[in-house]
C-alpha cells in the first residue's frame, strides 16, 4: 500500500514540475525583430522603422540634432545586437544571453511562471566589494514557433521576437 501511495505522490510531483516549465521555451533563440522605445528593427528584412514620435525627432532643427543623432545610434545599436545576440534556455533552469561580437555573456537561473506568462531571471552582479543578486521579470508568449519577450528597464521598453536556432 505504501508503494502505491508513494508512486502516486511521485507521479503527481513530476506533473507539477512539468506544468511549471514549458519545454517549448527550452533551446537557443535568435532575434527576428526587436523594438526599443519606438525604434523597430527587423533582422530578417534588415529594416529599421521609427514610431511617429521618434520620426518627428529625425526632422528637427540643427539646434536639436543631438536627439536625432541619438535615435540613429539606437537604431544602429539594435542592428548590431540583433545580428549577434542569442538567448539560451536550458531544462535545468539555467539561462545564458550571449553577444558573440564583444564576448558579452550573462548567465544565471530562470523560473518560468506559465500561468502568469512571465520568466524571472536571476544572476549574480558584482560592483566592487558588493555582490548582489539581480532579478528581472520578463513577459513572454510562445506563438507559431516564435518567442515574444517584453521587458521594462527603468524608463526603456524592449520587445523581442525570437525564433529557435
Amino acid at each position: 500500500m505504501k508503494a502505491i501511495v508513494l508512486s502516486i505522490l511521485t507521479l503527481l510531483f513530476s506533473f507539477s514540475i512539468k506544468a511549471q516549465t514549458d519545454t517549448l521555451l527550452i533551446g537557443t533563440w535568435k532575434i527576428v525583430s526587436m523594438n526599443r522605445d519606438g525604434v523597430y528593427y527587423n533582422a530578417k528584412k534588415d529594416s529599421i522603422s521609427f514610431s511617429k514620435e521618434e520620426k518627428s525627432l529625425l526632422n528637427v532643427p540643427v539646434s536639436e540634432i543631438s536627439d536625432s543623432l541619438q535615435i540613429m545610434i539606437i537604431a544602429e545599436t539594435l542592428k548590431l545586437i540583433a545580428a549577434q545576440f542569442r538567448f539560451e534556455f536550458h531544462l535545468n533552469g539555467k539561462f545564458k544571453f550571449v553577444m558573440d561580437s564583444i564576448s558579452f555573456v550573462v548567465e544565471g537561473n530562470y523560473i518560468e511562471l506559465p500561468s502568469q506568462k512571465i520568466i524571472k531571471l536571476s544572476n549574480k552582479k558584482s560592483l566592487g566589494l558588493n555582490d548582489f543578486d539581480m532579478v528581472d521579470t520578463i513577459k513572454y508568449a510562445l506563438k507559431n514557433d516564435l518567442l515574444y519577450l517584453s521587458l521594462d528597464n527603468d524608463d526603456e521598453e524592449f520587445e523581442f521576437i525570437l525564433e529557435k536556432n
